[in-house]
């Protein structure tokens, strides 16, 4: 910790990955990047460590819902950020409706409208 003599950090928390609080004495949870947590409130400074499992403003405790793709869900609502890992299967913000009667060709992200001519049903 760095220390004033009113025992409050004068500048930041020695270890901003860890510790936040005007006195350094709250604990950083969760799955903060190597940036870790603001001093003045705890949330994560720039993100998740592992964007593609984990959301929430403060501590990036909640895991991703749904089955989004490599770029994983936004922080601060867990909503996917690209598509879904599975347009065959899922669809929805959180990619966690299923994809129905659409065959191999899979479902509109948006919509769960089959993707092919028309919005129809895919051949094949």
């Amino acid at each position: 910790l760095i220390v004033s003599t009113h025992g409050l950090c004068a500048d930041k928390c020695l270890d901003p990955e860890k510790w936040w609080g005007k006195k350094c004495d709250k604990r950083c949870g969760g799955h903060c990047d190597s940036l870790g947590c603001r001093q003045d409130n705890g949330q994560c400074v720039s993100g998740c460590v592992d964007r593609s499992k984990w959301w929430e403003l403060k501590c990036c405790n909640k895991p991703c819902m749904g089955h989004c793709d490599h770029d994983g869900c936004r922080q601060r609502d867990g909503l996917c950020v690209g598509r879904c890992s599975d347009s065959t299967k899922w669809w929805g913000p959180q990619c966690d409706l299923p994809c129905l009667f659409c065959d191999s060709c899979g479902c509109n992200k948006d919509t769960g409208a089959c993707n092919g001519k028309g919005g129809g049903a895919c051949i094949g």
